[in-house]
Parts: C-alpha cells; sequence; structure tokens
C-alpha cells in the first residue's frame, strides 16, 4: 500500500495483488459469508478471516511485503478452489475410489 497526500486529498495505493485477492473473494460465498460480519474497513481482521479460511496459518507481526505474501497464499488458495474441471467429449472421467463388491 502506498499513499500520496497532494495537499487536498489523500491517494491510497493498493498492490495488485491485494485487488485480485478482494476480487476473487466474491467467488466464494462461504468465505463472504464470514467476512460479512467484520466492517470492510478492517482490512487486517478480515484478512486473517480469509487466511483461516484458506488454511494459511497467521502467528507474528508483518510488515507490507508479508501481508502481500499472505494475499498471494490466499488468492493462489481461492482461485484453486474455483477451478473446475472441464472435459472434451473424446475424454472419460476415471475416479480412484476403490469400490468393493459384494
Amino acid at each position: 500500500m502506498r499513499v500520496e497526500h497532494n495537499g487536498k486529498m489523500t491517494f491510497v495505493y493498493f498492490s495488485p495483488v491485494r485487488l485480485a485477492l478482494t476480487k476473487e473473494m466474491i467467488n466464494h460465498p462461504a468465505l463472504i459469508e464470514h467476512l460479512s460480519k467484520h466492517d470492510s474497513a478492517e482490512f487486517e481482521v478480515r484478512l486473517a478471516e480469509t487466511a483461516r479460511f484458506c488454511g494459511v496459518a497467521l502467528d507474528g507481526v508483518y510488515d507490507p511485503q508479508d501481508v502481500d505474501n499472505i494475499c498471494e497464499l490466499c488468492l493462489r488458495e481461492l482461485q484453486l478452489r474455483s477451478m473446475g474441471v472441464i472435459l472434451s467429449p473424446h475424454q472419460k472421467f476415471h475416479h480412484s475410489l476403490d469400490v468393493q463388491k459384494s
């Protein structure tokens, strides 16, 4: 995050990964349900909730680069959860479950 002041206005620039994470969050209704309990201005709390949802363990004090790294980890996990399997008509789906016949 970068902050600039021009005397009349304050500009806050967020990292691309933070913006990408925010956009990806809307594709996960269960996460949105958890995040709705927190004020949208509480970024750190919402990031911690997102990390918990994604299975990313947090323990420490983080600088801005660390926060971007956490955002990146969460973004990757959410994107993995969003991926679907698309098969062409010529492919067959095989599962790996062992089914015992009785």
